[in-house]
């Protein structure tokens, strides 16, 4: 694929991101909390978030053991770009 090409499909990916999807800083927070062995429900309470958001994260993203931030927000970018690339 042409680099161009794959560089304005991320770009566009970024750009319909909507205000639901969870930021890199959120996924931070959450792995600090992973970490210091906050109830999910407490961390989704800090983050104004439903804990069942909070949930799917942690699990779609390696579980209580194994969460990273940085490899959840590079999945969920990976994610929406194959998810524009299906279009």
């Amino acid at each position: 694929m042409d680099r161009s090409l794959a560089s304005w499909r991320e770009a566009a990916a970024y750009d319909h991101r909507t205000e639901n999807d969870l930021t890199r800083s959120e996924r931070e927070e959450i792995s600090r909390g992973v970490v210091a062995g906050q109830s999910i429900r407490a961390i989704a309470s800090s983050l104004g978030r439903a804990p069942s958001t909070v949930s799917r994260e942690i699990c779609r993203n390696g579980g209580r053991e194994s969460y990273r931030a940085d490899l959840a927000d590079q999945a969920a970018w990976e994610r929406a770009t194959d998810a524009m690339a299906a279009r």
